[in-house]
């Protein structure tokens, strides 16, 4: 009998390998979370968005990749990046791998949220409203004089 490396829960509860699991964010919510279960150390969970799962499963489903690069892309993601895992990284390459068309089948099915293009060039944009008074409560700024 072969041994799974990764498995799939019931519709709509994720996608599991050995110290880490995938699952959609929910109903109402456009991303994924993804739990790392770290030796000697508490569970981290990462939320992705569809657009950085799809990155990472591109990444996964490319023989040139290495588990090391993609675990990489993973430790970039959060705001504190994630100590180097050799075993975490293959083990995330194998559930990406195996659950690919799933995932990917997943992602589409996850509402498309409008992220507003920026083309701010700084204080004096003129498509800034102006400001023309001080505080909305008519009091001063500090340090302001009369």
């Amino acid at each position: 009998m072969k041994m799974r490396r990764s498995f799939a829960h019931a519709q709509g509860q994720g996608w599991s390998s050995v110290a880490l699991h995938l699952d959609p964010a929910g109903p109402g919510k456009a991303g994924f979370y993804l739990s790392l279960f770290f030796e000697n150390r508490s569970p981290t969970v990462l939320f992705l968005s569809p657009a950085q799962l799809g990155e990472l499963l591109e990444l996964a489903l490319n023989k040139a990749t290495t588990d090391q690069e993609l675990w990489q892309a993973v430790a970039k993601i959060p705001i504190e990046p994630l100590p180097p895992s050799r075993s975490l990284s293959c083990r995330l390459r194998s559930l990406l791998s195996d659950f690919g068309g799933a995932i990917g089948e997943e992602l589409a099915r996850v509402p498309v949220i409008e992220t507003p293009t920026s083309d701010y060039l700084g204080p004096d944009d003129p498509t800034l409203p102006m400001r023309t008074a001080g505080p909305s409560s008519g009091e001063k700024y500090p340090n302001q004089s009369d």
